[in-house]
């Protein structure tokens, strides 16, 4: 009887010492798992390359090495300058409360060229804003423009608009640029330069017209795999 009682004792200390142990392993709390940051590559600037990081502009700098939005970018370009858009490491969304207007800018042997970097960039209209400024949610008019990696969401008429309603100097050349929640597409109208449109995608527009794309003028046209 004695020795039974002696073995449940010394069964009970054990499994209290297992369980209490602080250098066992199992009783040694949770170390909080850290993900690392994704690394992005960010473009080296010079005279002719610009780079829009919004959230790295140091504060009261007069001269900052990276610029706050496309639209100081736009105002700062010089012919053939190459502007890259930060995309927020996985995709970031910019909202604008007007029309982002692309006017006069570049010719055919320097286009102005608008990239991404760090993931895919929307430009979203504002709903809440007055439609007045919101017919399309991006105006190119006299300019030579290439865009690649961009969404634009929203448009009352059209989701891009590209060129006037006469014969104007200019080329558009966009490649896996997207076009949601808007009137209609895009229109590319009498432009003297060629249009290549390649990798589009036209999602949600509000107009019951079966192509939301509009081709006017004699423009060369050089198109594929656009889908609605």
């Amino acid at each position: 009887m004695r020795r039974s009682f002696f073995l449940l004792a010394l069964a009970f200390v054990a499994g209290c010492v297992e369980r209490d142990n602080p250098f066992d392993p199992v009783n040694v709390p949770a170390r909080p798992v850290v993900e690392p940051k994704p690394v992005v590559w960010i473009p080296d600037t010079n005279d002719h390359v610009k780079v829009v990081l919004p959230d790295s502009l140091p504060l009261g700098s007069r001269n900052p090495k990276f610029i706050g939005t496309l639209g100081s970018a736009l105002s700062a370009r010089k012919p053939g300058d190459t502007i890259w858009v930060y995309g927020g490491g996985n995709g970031r969304e910019y909202l604008l409360s007007g029309t982002l207007k692309i006017i006069g800018l570049g010719s055919l042997e320097k286009p102005l060229v608008i990239l991404t970097f760090g993931g895919r960039v929307k430009f979203r209209l504002d709903p809440s804003q007055s439609k007045s400024y919101q017919q399309y949610c991006l105006l190119v008019e006299n300019s030579h423009l290439r865009m690649v990696g961009f969404d634009f969401d929203g448009g009352v008429e059209y989701g891009i608009k590209v060129g006037a309603g006469l014969l104007t100097d200019g080329s558009i050349d966009l490649d896996s640029v997207n076009i949601d929640h808007s009137g209609l597409g895009i229109e590319v109208s009498n432009l003297r330069g060629p249009v290549r449109i390649r990798n589009m995608v036209i999602r949600n527009y509000r107009q019951n017209i079966a192509v939301p794309i509009n081709f006017i003028g004699d423009s060369l046209l050089d198109t594929s795999n656009i889908y609605w």
